[in-house]
């Protein structure tokens, strides 16, 4: 796949890119928690986890309407 030129796709990409890396993080502190016993600690990541993660959600599927409108990036996003 390759990159696009288009300003808006790395914007829409950036963006999308942040809130999986944030879960990623998120995800890796709620294990560590839970490990640990920290109830209070897991639920209060849990719950900004899923927050997050509808946060996601939404950027994807902007940035696959994005794809399908403006076709700057071939790929399978588009179709997923």
């Amino acid at each position: 796949m390759q990159s696009s030129s288009c300003p808006e796709y790395k914007l829409l990409q950036s963006e999308l890119m942040t809130k999986l890396e944030t879960l990623m993080w998120l995800a890796t502190a709620e294990l560590d928690a839970l490990r640990n016993e920290h109830y209070e600690t897991f639920m209060s990541l849990e719950s900004q986890f899923e927050l997050v993660f509808s946060a996601k959600q939404n950027a994807l599927a902007v940035f696959r309407k994005h794809l399908t409108e403006h076709r700057c990036q071939p790929g399978a996003i588009a179709a997923a």
